[in-house]
């Protein structure tokens, strides 16, 4: 049985800037603002984003 999922969508907002993501089962790829997590800038972001 195979169980159909809709993605789930979040937002974060702070001041002016609003960052979106979008959860779908699959790849684990991550995605800020449809870019990969792997170019986002400085590393801190990137640690924090990825910290469980």
């Amino acid at each position: 049985m195979v169980v159909n999922r809709k993605p789930f969508v979040t937002s974060g907002k702070r001041k002016t800037a609003i960052a979106r993501a979008t959860f779908r089962p699959g790849k684990g790829r991550v995605r800020v603002n449809k870019i990969p997590i792997e170019i986002v800038t400085p590393e801190i972001s990137r640690i924090k984003i990825l910290d469980p």
